[in-house]
C-alpha cells in the first residue's frame, strides 16, 4: 500500500495543544481550501500543502515532512520559503507540528 492510499481517512489530533482536532484526509484535505502532495521517496518523507481561497487560488503554501506508521501520523511544516524541516524531533521557531491518530 502506498502512503497516498494509507493516509486516506479521518484523523484526530493526540497532541495536548490541539487535542481532539479532527482532520479528514482525502484528495482534498478540507474541501477545496487545503490540498496536499506527498513525496514519499524523499528522506525524510515530504509533504507540500497549499492553502486556497474561495476561488481556488493558492494564497499560501507550506513545506513539511511526515511520518506515517500504521494508525499514527506526525506532520511538521513551515510556511517560510526555506526547505522543509529536516527532523520531526526539533521544532524551529515558526514551524508547526501535528500528531494524529486514525479514527477507527
Amino acid at each position: 500500500m502506498t502512503d497516498q492510499e494509507a493516509i486516506q481517512g479521518d484523523w484526530v489530533s493526540v497532541a495536548p495543544s490541539m487535542l481532539g482536532y479532527q482532520i479528514p484526509i482525502g484528495p482534498d484535505l478540507i474541501g477545496s481550501k487545503l490540498r496536499y502532495q506527498l513525496r514519499p521517496d524523499s528522506i525524510p518523507k515530504q509533504i507540500f500543502i497549499e492553502h486556497r481561497d474561495a476561488e481556488g487560488r493558492t494564497h499560501s503554501s507550506a513545506h513539511g515532512i511526515y511520518e506515517l506508521s500504521g494508525d499514527l501520523l506526525t506532520v511538521r511544516w513551515t510556511y517560510s520559503d526555506r526547505l522543509p524541516p529536516e527532523s520531526l524531533k526539533i521544532i524551529d521557531r515558526g514551524d508547526s507540528i501535528l500528531h494524529l491518530r486514525r479514527v477507527i
